[in-house]
């Protein structure tokens, strides 16, 4: 009898890549759920590709009032809090959420939709596996957990703390135990030339800014730019009844959803940033380092859910830290995207007396080089600490970070002043680097994601949303999934074999 596989399908064609090469493998039946734009839908449906038995498409519904007796049992027989769910979407954050503000009765009325949708159809495929890409949002998330309860494996596509690397993990990479049966003794220890020549070749810094040349070189000319205005100022379709496009009608997109409202709301901000923030740091002074997260970000919604309030984390750690030392705090570059935060946010920060704010164009590696010890939710930032041979400390394990001793997990705040303490008197060692290098090599492959997702977005003109008139051919899929044939092949290969365990 032939396995049923139940695919998540997203705007990356990754995983319809996966099941149009898992057939030359393996005979299964294909089932899907599509959460794609009407474009990607429309190829989907006509598509001769690959042979779904079946596919159902997320999001197409209206709201009613919730019914919450169903929802309460709901919690019951998956074993499921559905805040904690809810709390993952960023579309339910109302600072986040630029043009709607949700209801809580909205928010239970979209939980229980997506319940009974999903409990539909796990009831009818009865799949024997879920594949997934990186869950990142509050659906994929809902399934995930359903799936977990009724004992169905999710197999899902993770990114590493490496740039271009990758591992099929069964569910979240950050639940996952894999170093357990990690054997270093097994691997030859590396040598400091071997460890900095892989570092060097994925650092996730180096890895984005040669993703960003790529983007920035993709121009789009002033032509294109002012007939896609036109074209959804005057000809643009009503936005469907999705509750993703509430509040986006034209006039709240024109006036808060432009790029030039954007550009000029950051620019204001930047006058402050570059007038309050410092460049130059003092040598001499004695300082701890906690670089902020984005916002939202699924590292902290999915992965640290507890620890979402970086102020408040900030409060706690400047009341733990020793007399002597200041705490250094820089925001990430990539909220220059988000036009930077709140003013109200910096300022309860420089409202602290023992924080310094540093200036978000000061490079992250000159600062860890400088500092005595790394604090942050969870990220790079420890792993890079690690590497400059630096102590460091998370609030949220992440996976292989325990078989590097440096790295202190945080297991309750009220630990925190000790916890620091003794971060502070821990040295590095060069056998543990190796080891967990050993480890990532063993458990991941090379795979580019980041440029995937350019490449998508160039070859499928999702570069400006009113320029994507032509449709998607079944030509332009196979041509993209014929460049990137050997990738395709390397993630087949690791979700079979990750397949094949669970037989």
């Amino acid at each position: 009898m032939k396995q049923k596989i139940l695919f998540w399908l997203g705007h990356d064609f990754i995983h319809f890549g996966l099941a149009y090469n898992l057939k030359k493998y393996e005979e299964l039946e294909y089932f899907a759920i599509g959460d794609v734009n009407e474009k990607i839908e429309n190829f989907l449906l006509e598509q001769k590709m690959v042979d779904f038995k079946k596919i159902w498409f997320f999001n197409n519904y209206e709201l009613e009032k919730p019914d919450l007796e169903y929802l309460k049992n709901f919690e019951d027989r998956y074993k499921i809090n559905l805040w904690h769910v809810i709390s993952t979407e960023r579309l339910f954050y109302k600072k986040w959420n630029r043009f709607y503000e949700f209801s809580p009765e909205q928010i239970l009325s979209i939980i229980e939709r997506e319940c009974r949708f999903f409990e539909k159809i796990l009831e009818e495929v009865k799949p024997d596996f879920f594949l997934t890409n990186i869950i990142t949002q509050h659906q994929t998330y809902l399934l995930y957990k359903m799936c977990q309860s009724k004992g169905i494996p999710v197999l899902s596509l993770s990114t590493v703390r490496f740039g271009d690397r990758a591992m099929v993990t069964e569910g979240l990479v950050w639940e996952s135990d894999i170093e357990e049966n990690f054997e270093p003794e097994k691997f030859p220890q590396k040598n400091s030339e071997e460890i900095n020549e892989f570092i060097n070749n994925y650092k996730p810094r180096k890895f984005y800014e040669t993703v960003g040349q790529e983007f920035s070189s993709y121009k789009i000319s002033k032509t294109k730019k002012i007939k896609a205005f036109f074209k959804f100022l005057f000809f643009s379709k009503k936005p469907s009844k999705q509750y993703v496009n509430f509040g986006r009608s034209k006039w709240n997109i024109l006036i808060k959803g432009t790029r030039i409202g954007n550009i000029i709301n950051r620019r204001i901000k930047e006058i402050r940033l570059n007038k309050k923030f410092i460049y130059k740091i003092d040598k001499n002074e004695k300082f701890i380092y906690f670089p902020l997260h984005v916002e939202p970000e699924t590292v902290l919604l999915f992965g640290a859910p507890y620890y979402t309030d970086q102020i408040a984390m900030i409060r706690n750690i400047t009341k733990s830290i020793p007399f002597e030392y200041k705490l250094y705090v820089k925001d990430h570059p990539a909220m220059w995207e988000a036009s930077w935060r709140k003013k109200s946010f910096y300022e309860e920060l420089e409202n602290m007396p023992n924080v310094v704010l540093i200036h978000p164009s000061i490079k992250s590696e000159k600062i860890i080089k400088l500092s005595s010890l790394v604090i942050t939710i969870r990220g790079t930032a420890s792993l890079e600490a690690a590497f400059y041979n630096k102590p460091s400390i998370l609030m949220r394990s992440d996976m292989g970070q325990s078989l590097i001793p440096s790295i202190s997990i945080l297991k309750n705040l009220d630990e925190l002043p000790m916890v620091i303490n003794e971060s502070l008197k821990k040295n590095v060692k060069l056998e543990d680097l190796s080891d967990y290098l050993n480890f990532i090599q063993q458990i991941s492959f090379e795979f580019p994601n980041e440029h995937l997702s350019y490449e998508v977005a160039r070859r499928f003109n999702y570069t400006v949303g009113y320029l994507n008139e032509e449709s998607i051919t079944e030509t332009m899929v196979k041509s993209f999934l014929n460049d990137y044939q050997n990738i395709f092949d390397n993630v087949t290969k690791a979700y079979l074999n990750k397949m094949k365990t669970k037989k």
